[in-house]
């Protein structure tokens, strides 16, 4: 075999790492394109205090709780309700002690239910229990 001029293996080198680059660029541009910074909410749902509690449901990749927060905020003021009431119906809490990350003098919340994510943040339905064990204020958190 005859040995090739060097202009032309530069030719196919270049040509390769062309296409190299070439597919990059295009698989770069595709994810950028089918990327979604924002999620779509999850489809609301009713509230079911058994598929609340099942303990896969607290994972923060799970949706599962936050198609269900829109319907059970509707449904209850939980302002006044004792820790026993509220654990009876939500299960215990995933987190306790935590603090508030809002804007403002931060709050120390008793009780933390972990309901999905929203984009990047936590989100968790936190609750705060006056010195009579009973919910003085609550609210979605992100964390």
């Amino acid at each position: 075999m005859e040995p090739q001029p060097i202009y032309k293996l530069r030719n196919r080198s270049f040509a390769v790492m062309a296409l190299i680059a070439m597919s990059l660029v295009g698989f770069v541009a595709y994810r950028f394109a089918t990327f979604r910074m924002f999620p779509d909410p999850p489809e609301a749902k009713p509230f079911d205090a058994t598929v609340w509690k099942a303990p896969s449901s607290s994972d923060f990749d799970s949706d599962v709780r936050a198609a269900m927060l829109g319907d059970l905020l509707a449904r209850h003021d939980f302002t006044g309700w004792s820790r026993s009431r509220l654990e009876t119906l939500l299960g215990p809490a995933d987190d306790t002690g935590l603090e508030s990350r809002s804007v403002g003098a931060p709050a120390n919340w008793d009780l933390g239910y972990r309901a999905g994510t929203d984009w990047i943040d936590f989100r968790v339905l936190v609750f705060d229990l006056d010195s009579n064990d009973k919910v003085a204020s609550y609210q979605v958190e992100l964390y």
